[in-house]
């Protein structure tokens, strides 16, 4: 699906790290989304090329690295899904229902818990 990106800007994937590192990650919603998830959480999202990352709710707020394997939940997804996710164009529920995103390790409802929270930390 193709938005426009009057309404649903789109974010790189570099510019999305770099939001949620010195922005929204350790800001006031970076620690409203930790709370949100749940102290001690982490997401593991596995993306093509390589590429992959962890994000993991601490009281600090939401912290990025790049040790996918470690998170106690792991998604795999395509770079445009994740695009889709980050601007808001899809929830992460209505991406997996389209099983555009897998789970690949972990439990669903842990999945749920980072859903409500994406929207203010991705």
């Amino acid at each position: 699906m193709q938005v426009d990106a009057t309404f649903f800007p789109q974010r790189s994937i570099a510019e999305l790290h770099e939001h949620v590192l010195n922005e929204a990650g350790g800001g006031t919603l970076g620690k409203q989304a930790a709370l949100s998830v749940g102290i001690g959480r982490s997401l593991g999202v596995k993306l093509g090329e390589n590429h992959e990352f962890r994000l993991s709710s601490t009281n600090k707020g939401i912290e990025l690295d790049k040790n996918a394997d470690e998170a106690k939940v792991i998604l795999r997804t395509d770079r445009e899904t994740w695009e889709n996710l980050a601007s808001e164009s899809w929830s992460m529920m209505g991406l997996i229902l389209q099983k555009k995103i897998s789970l690949i390790a972990g439990q669903f409802n842990h999945v749920a818990a980072w859903g409500s929270a994406s929207s203010s930390s991705l």
